[in-house]
């Protein structure tokens, strides 16, 4: 690998991590709507969803950070 390669996959990191921020606040915005209703409406439907999603998107933080880590291995 070249350094312009290794240049390149610093900069994919880079955006990696940038995306990882991103979707980490969403789904603490998403965790924080399901935390900010009463207990009836965390039981309906919508907080449900609300919940579902927060987990869904830091499972998703989480794999991307993974592929960012990975990524610093080889840069």
């Amino acid at each position: 690998m070249n350094k312009f390669d290794r240049k390149e996959l610093e900069r994919a990191r880079t955006l990696l991590t940038e995306a990882q921020e991103i979707v980490s606040a969403v789904a603490e915005g998403e965790q924080d709507k399901f935390d900010n209703l009463n207990e009836g409406l965390q039981a309906s439907a919508m907080g449900q969803r609300f919940e579902e999603v927060a987990g869904e998107l830091e499972e998703v933080a989480g794999e991307i950070d993974m592929a960012a880590d990975n990524l610093g291995e080889h840069a």
